[in-house]
């Protein structure tokens, strides 16, 4: 540790004179002495504030000291006072006779202990009494059995022993069929559900199945339909006779539908266009109105040639002449005329001129 820097005094009789160190403390000149002390080697030790000044116990003298940390105590001269409750001599005697007499003081506790000894092994604990009566071991009356009561909540199972023979139950009991089953001889069946499937082969004999109580083997004779469910499909190639309402694609029912109308110039959407269906024409009719000659054809936008086409057209007039036709008629075929061959588009009746033309077209919407 530096030391401190104290301020300089100096004593003069008016010139010369030696500085002294010193400080000022409440308005006075205080000395700076140094403190130093001799090992007896000569040199001397002055005290600084980071080493002390050694200190050497004087002869006869007592100090008090405060314990810190572990002491390590030898010798003791003196008395030295106990702790509240620390045990004594007499306390210790006292003790010591009560040794003496533990056997007979505890002995109803010994032999206590060494009848439950001798009840329990290393097997379990044999009890001979419940509640201060007998168990009935083996066998026993309903009066003076144990009773156990099973909880109704419980997920456990009860394992009932049947010595290897059968339990009789008493009453009716329900069983209710899960996985499979195999059913031995049945002597009697009052009641049979509906049977969607028979995996196994009917055996050989002689019993009537339903009504067929005249079958002889696999062919059943002559069957006859007098009714049939109503519905539009088919039963195997066999198609209903020509409806007026109904015509079959193949086995698909398909309403036979009906539009006329009147194409006045250009292109005209005789049928509008059906998603996922194309037309079939069975009839059409075409009559023009005019003497003035019209061109017409059928078509649709990818189809431009279903009766005819721009190339090739049907030109109508009501001339007097002859040069032209007044109409035409395509008569009801169910097989079809001509079918578009794209679905989802309009069918079109295209004229090259503004002249009235009546059209009558039946059709049907297929796939």
């Amino acid at each position: 540790m530096a030391q401190p820097t104290l301020e300089g005094l100096t004593l003069n009789a008016g010139s010369g004179g030696s500085d002294l160190a010193g400080d000022t403390v409440s308005s006075k000149i205080w000395q700076a002495i140094l403190v130093g002390y001799s090992t007896g080697d000569g040199t001397a030790n002055v005290v600084m504030a980071d080493t002390g000044l050694p200190v050497v116990p004087a002869t006869a003298a007592t100090w008090d000291c405060t314990q810190s940390g572990t002491w390590n105590i030898t010798n003791v001269s003196g008395t030295i006072s106990l702790p509240t409750g620390a045990a004594t001599s007499a306390l210790q005697t006292t003790g010591n006779g009560l040794l003496t007499t533990i056997d007979a003081d505890t002995g109803a506790i010994k032999t206590a202990v060494e009848l439950l000894d001798n009840a329990i092994s290393g097997a379990g604990f044999n009890v001979t009494q419940f509640a201060g009566a007998a168990v009935p071991i083996g066998a026993g009356l309903e009066a003076t059995a144990l009773r156990v009561t099973l909880a109704t909540d419980s997920t456990g199972v009860v394992s009932v022993d049947d010595n290897g023979g059968a339990l009789t139950v008493d009453g009716t009991v329900a069983a209710t069929q899960s996985g499979t089953w195999n059913v031995g001889t049945v002597t009697t069946v009052t009641t049979v559900a509906a049977v969607t499937a028979i995996s196994n082969a009917l055996p050989a004999g002689s019993n009537a199945i339903g009504k067929l109580a005249a079958n002889s083997g696999v062919d059943i004779g002559d069957v006859d339909v007098t009714s049939i469910a109503a519905g539009t499909n088919t039963i195997g190639g066999v198609i209903g006779q020509i409806s007026s309402s109904t015509l079959y694609d193949g086995v698909t029912a398909c309403t036979i539908k009906r539009v006329s109308g009147v194409a006045a110039s250009g292109t005209t959407a005789m049928v509008s266009a059906v998603a996922g269906k194309k037309f079939r024409i069975l009839a059409i009719a075409l009559f023009a109105t005019s003497a003035t000659v019209t061109n017409v054809y059928v078509a649709t936008t990818t189809d431009t040639d279903v009766l005819g086409n721009s190339g090739n057209p049907i030109p109508l007039a009501t001339d007097a002449d002859g040069d032209n036709v007044a109409g035409f008629v395509l008569p009801y075929n169910q097989g079809g005329w001509a079918e578009t061959s794209t679905a989802n588009e309009d069918l079109n009746l295209i004229l090259s001129a503004a002249q009235d033309v009546i059209y009558a077209l039946t059709y049907i919407e297929v796939a």
